[in-house]
Parts: C-alpha cells; structure tokens; sequence
C-alpha cells in the first residue's frame, strides 16, 4: 500500500454526515456483511455544505513520524457540458524528511455539477516514488459515454452509467446526503476505466479532538462492494471523523495495515463562502501535539 492510497480514502470519504441521534459505542466490525441502500440521483435533499474558498489542510503521520501535508479545497465555478460546476481539487505533498521512504506529489481535480452533484470531468497527475500517471476523463452523461485520456493518449471511449461519482466527487456527493448510525450507502463511482459500489459505513457517534479543535464526530468507513477499500490489505479498516453537524468536515482518518499506521489529522479549516467555520468552543480544546485518542478504532 502506498502513501497516497491512504490520502485517496480520504478523497472517497471526503465528508458523511447526518444531524441525527446518538450512535452506538461499539467497536468495529471485523467480518459484517452489509445491506446498502442507494445514493439517490438528482438534487441533494440536504444543504450543502461547501463553497467556494472552502480549503482543508491536514497533518499526514505515519506512526509518530510526521509525513506529509494533504489538502481539499473548492477552487472555482466553471461552465462544463453546458453545466455549471465546482471546481475542487486534492493535494498531497510528502515531507522533506518523509521524501526519502516515499515522494508523494499528486494532484486531482474534479468538475461537480452545482444542481445534482455529479462528476462532468476528472483529471489527475500524480508523483509516486518513481511512479507518476496523467489522466483526463470526461462524463457525457446525456449520452452515457466516456472518453479518457492516459499519460496525454486518447483512449476507446467507453460505455458508462449517467450520474456516477468519480473518486473525488463521490466525497462531495457524500456530504450532501443524510445518515443515521448503522446506516450504509452505495455511491456509483467511476474510477478511470472501471465502475463500481462505494459504500460508506457509519459505525458510530464519537467525540474527538484534534489539532484544529474538539468535534462531535460521526465514524465512518469506505469500502468498495467486491473488498476491502484497500485490495492487498484485507485486514486494513480506514476510519474517519466526520462532524455531526451542518458543516460536515472530515477532522481524522485512520488505518494500521501490515507495515504499520497512518493518521491524517485536520489542522487548519477556511470554511466556503457563506458557510460556518470552526468555533471558538472547539478552539479552545484543540490538542498542541501528540496523537488523538481514537478509542477502539485506534490503529
């Protein structure tokens, strides 16, 4: 597993929420069989949460070892397919000192169409170690066709379902639809060349703090239909926070794997214009250092 599939589970679980009822507090799952329901199509019932100027910026460890920066932001709007849409973008960026282990610069950006939240382009381009991939997609839903391209080569353009998620939208997707504890959703998500089940488990209701203060969390997990979210490790669970309020930001995710844990931790929040920030009561519990207490989801 690389460093950069940790930070693309956060993109793919960029946000669950409900305002809902106190979860259960207990642990994990290891061998569930789950009954999903469908992420409707169409507008959101749900507010949204982001706009434009929103931007999230995390602390990156791997055990103690600090190992990058990563950050989530809404860039723009931009006509596409006659659409208008947000433009968002993920970053992730290793630390000097981590660049050593394993160079991560990657960068993927997304068109969400504004009225139903769904994916009209994906492009990406990604620094790996002595990896490094380009690819530009574009969703024609009206038709249901996709043309894509790899490394700047046009590609057979494929047959695909209209309205589905790519890897990043899917969390932005996320964030606009309703959850109760025990729930779990199916997104439709594309990926490149190949489409399948996200599902979003919500596990529990938990309080956290973190380096950007203490939260009313939601923990979730993503998983894909046919495995684990990481197809190696089976045994690898991904967790995140997410708050259980109208904001809906992702403050931690966590995952031990074979090698050992990583931790992506919430340390700076601009909120979207016209939308609520961080609080000066959650402020004011914000942790100096250290690592969280993750209760029986620690890695």
């Amino acid at each position: 597993m690389k460093f950069s599939q940790l930070w693309l589970a956060v993109i793919l679980l960029f946000s669950v929420f409900t305002a809902s009822r106190a979860g259960n507090e207990a642990g994990p799952p290891e061998d569930a069989t789950f009954e999903a329901r469908r992420d409707p199509v169409g507008p959101p019932t749900l507010a949204l949460p982001f706009g434009i100027g929103e931007e999230m910026t995390y602390h990156v460890s791997f055990g103690a070892v600090p190992a990058g920066k990563a950050q989530l932001r809404v860039l723009d709007s931009a006509l596409v397919n006659d659409q208008w849409s947000w433009v968002v973008q993920s970053s992730a960026r290793s630390a000097k000192g981590f660049d050593w282990v394993f160079k991560v610069r990657d960068t993927i950006t997304t068109w969400i169409d504004m009225d139903s939240i769904y994916t009209h382009r994906f492009y990406k381009k990604l620094l790996e170690g002595f990896f490094e991939d380009e690819k530009l997609v574009k969703f024609y839903p009206a038709d249901g066709t996709v043309r894509w391209w790899d490394d700047g080569k046009e590609r057979s353009m494929q047959t695909v379902e209209p309205y589905v998620q790519d890897v990043l939208s899917a969390g932005y997707r996320t964030r606009c639809l309703d959850f109760n504890v025990g729930d779990t959703v199916a997104i439709r998500t594309h990926d490149v060349n190949k489409t399948y089940d996200l599902l979003v488990i919500v596990h529990a209701r938990d309080t956290v703090e973190t380096l950007a203060g203490e939260f009313d969390c939601f923990v979730c997990e993503p998983v894909l239909k046919s495995g684990g979210l990481f197809q190696k490790e089976r045994k690898a669970h991904v967790y995140v926070w997410v708050t259980a309020d109208e904001r809906r930001i992702p403050v931690i995710m966590s995952s031990k794997v074979s090698f050992g844990s990583f931790t992506v931790e919430l340390e700076e929040y601009t909120p979207g214009n016209g939308h609520a920030g961080i609080t000066e009561k959650e402020l004011t519990k914000a942790r100096d250092g250290g690592r969280p207490d993750l209760g029986v989801y620690s890695p």
